[in-house]
Parts: C-alpha cells; sequence; structure tokens
C-alpha cells in the first residue's frame, strides 16, 4: 500500500519556488529552477515532476541509485536556487573532476555503468593520489574533497545512498601561512592612492567585510540609513556565498561615503563606471593592485585582503567570533578562529618585546 503523498508549492527569499512533497511527516523540497508563478505553476501540476520527486527523494529502496555520471544533471536540478551560482559550480567542478578521473583511471575498476552506491573510500583515497600526482595544489584538493562530502550528503538526504564514502577521508595537513592585512596607517595610504569611486569602493569593503562581488552587486535599494544597516543578498545576481541575506551595520565613515555616492540614471548600483554602469571585477582588482602599488603597500595583497584586515581589526577591538562570522557571513568560526588565533600570536610577541626596555 502506497502512502499518501501532499505536495506543496512555495516561494523562498532567494524568489525561486519550490515543490514540497510530504510523506511520513517528512517533506522534501526540490527547486523548480523558475522565479515565475506562471512557469512554477506549470510544473507543479505536472503530475510526472511529483511522482519524479517522490520516486527519487521520498521513497526507499525503490529503484536503483542513480548512475554516476548522472549526478552532476541532479546536483544541478536539485541544489539551483538554493546555493549561491559560484558555489555550485564550484560543487560541479570538483563532482566532475572526480568522476573523469574514475573513468580515465579505471580507480577501483569502477565502469562507466558505476552508480552513486558504487563509490567507496578506498575510490577516495586514490582519487587524492591521482590529483596529488599530478601535481594540482594540495589546498585545491582539500577544497575539492569538501565540496564532494557536501554533495554526498546531499545524496544521503535524497535517500541515494546510506553512508558517505568522503568522511572519514584525511585531508593534507598543509602549513597555515598568515593572510596580509593593512593596518590602520596603511589603509588610509591605500585609500589615498586610489581614485574614486574606487578609494570609495576600498574603504567600504575595510570597514563593512563584504566581497568583492558582494561590493559590486550593492544598490541603493540594500541602504536602509533609518535602521543604519546594509543588507547584503537577497537576490539572484547579489546572492551571498551561502545564498543567505545578512545585515550589516554602518560605521560612521561607510555612512558619509554612501551618502556622497552620485546616484546613477541607468542603474541603481552604488558604485559605478563614469557612464552609470556596474563596474568589472577585473579592473576594481587592476585598481586595487595599481593603488597597492602606488602606496607602497605589500605586493601580495588583493582585494580579499581587505575583508580580512575587516576581520584582523573587529579581532583586535574584543569583538566576539559569533559576532563577526553574522557580519561577514561565514558558516562557522573555524576560519576565523585562525585569525584571531594569529593576531593572538603577534600580541604576545609584541608584549614580550616590551621586556627588553624593563
Amino acid at each position: 500500500m502506497t502512502d499518501k503523498v501532499t505536495t506543496y508549492l512555495r516561494r523562498r527569499e532567494n524568489g525561486y519556488y519550490y515543490v514540497g512533497t510530504r510523506r511520513n511527516g517528512k517533506v522534501n523540497w526540490q527547486s523548480t529552477g523558475t522565479k515565475v508563478k506562471s512557469e512554477a505553476l506549470k510544473i507543479f501540476k505536472d503530475g510526472n515532476f511529483v511522482l519524479d520527486l517522490a520516486d527519487e527523494h521520498v521513497k526507499e529502496n525503490e529503484g536503483k541509485a542513480p548512475l554516476l555520471s548522472e549526478l552532476p544533471d541532479l546536483v544541478k536540478t536539485h541544489l539551483k536556487g538554493t546555493l549561491a551560482d559560484g558555489t555550485l559550480a564550484l560543487y560541479l567542478s570538483s563532482l566532475n573532476s572526480f568522476i573523469n578521473l574514475i573513468k580515465q583511471h579505471s580507480i577501483a575498476l569502477h565502469s562507466d555503468n558505476s552508480r552513486v552506491t558504487d563509490i567507496t573510500i578506498n575510490d577516495v583515497e586514490a582519487y587524492k593520489i591521482h590529483r596529488q600526482k599530478a601535481g594540482v595544489n594540495l589546498a585545491s584538493i582539500n577544497t575539492e574533497l569538501r565540496n564532494l562530502k557536501a554533495i554526498f550528503n546531499r545524496c544521503i538526504k535524497w535517500n541515494y545512498i546510506k553512508t558517505n564514502p568522503f568522511i572519514g577521508v584525511a585531508h593534507f595537513k598543509i602549513k597555515t601561512v598568515a593572510r596580509p592585512y593593512l593596518t590602520k596607517e596603511e589603509a588610509q595610504k591605500l585609500f589615498e592612492s586610489a581614485e574614486q569611486p574606487f578609494s570609495d569602493m576600498f574603504q567600504f569593503a575595510a570597514y563593512t567585510g563584504c566581497r568583492i562581488g558582494e561590493v559590486l552587486n550593492l544598490k541603493f535599494a540594500d541602504i536602509d540609513f533609518e535602521t543604519n544597516r546594509i543588507r547584503i543578498g537577497g537576490t539572484e545576481e547579489s546572492a551571498t556565498k551561502s545564498n543567505k541575506i545578512r545585515y550589516v551595520p554602518m560605521l560612521d565613515n561607510v555612512r558619509e561615503l554612501l551618502h556622497r555616492q552620485p546616484k546613477s540614471k541607468v542603474s541603481d548600483y552604488v558604485f559605478t563606471n563614469k557612464n552609470g554602469y556596474k563596474l568589472l571585477e577585473w579592473n576594481v582588482s587592476n585598481k586595487f593592485k595599481a593603488a597597492v602599488k602606488k602606496a607602497g603597500l605589500n605586493h601580495k595583497l588583493v582585494f580579499h585582503s581587505l575583508r580580512h584586515t575587516f576581520c584582523s581589526w573587529a579581532a583586535q577591538s574584543g569583538m566576539s567570533l559569533n559576532t563577526l562570522k553574522e557580519i561577514v557571513g561565514h558558516s562557522n568560526t573555524l576560519l576565523l578562529e585562525s585569525v584571531y588565533a594569529h593576531l593572538n600570536d603577534e600580541f604576545k610577541q609584541n608584549e614580550m618585546k616590551r621586556l627588553r626596555s624593563i
């Protein structure tokens, strides 16, 4: 006897419509891949869509798990709209790399008919070795392993597999290198060495911790001068890395520089070129490197260093890890803990140097 299945159609904050299927008290959601209500309704009313959803995500132990070669398309279908486009692209890149390596090198003698359930921890370990021998950066391999682990965790949620073969696989140990960041004096030199609107962009990033994409996609509609905060994310274009909306409080200098930005007649972007259009990332990065060189600063500095600078300043001011995590949009505090540890070591060194003068 088949259990009764109830379906729902809902629109999430990211604008996309989702179909939910409830069975045995559990609801599984799948993106329709559209923000247009009429299109979503058509998909919702399509019985095949609902049947596929129930068959693939709700019913356990019915039918075979998908072929490994089919997994990229399934991941793209189910996660589109739930993850930022950049994050989804990284997931798919790692997955395709893994699948191609299995095909090319016949890891564990898998064939083109391999299913998701056929992958074992031995395959993952073999993949690590192949990537290392190919000369791939160890940090990049670790990133690929994290992405693949996340994908296979989704496969468990979708009832494709019962265990994740990537769990228990050790990552390569990498010596942590302190990322360069700016002191307040160095930051001022940088701002003074850049032309507008780049000087204001750099200052905005340094005092908000926003990523370059978040700065470029910032619109006047995202700024609330009454509540003194800035909305980051919330639209497909301005989606954050985690695809979640966050709010960043404005400092006085940030509020002032936002007030002085001219409003374009052709777009609502805050930082634009002379014609009022959105700036390109490569152009902003080049302007940043030029300002770094002109100011005589560390040549290893990149635009993302402004985000690290914000985190460093926040750590020095005594801001809690959880508060900083919310402001910069990290999913956890692991990376931030390394920033705090590094700055704590510096503080200890400076304090010890003071003993020399006693």
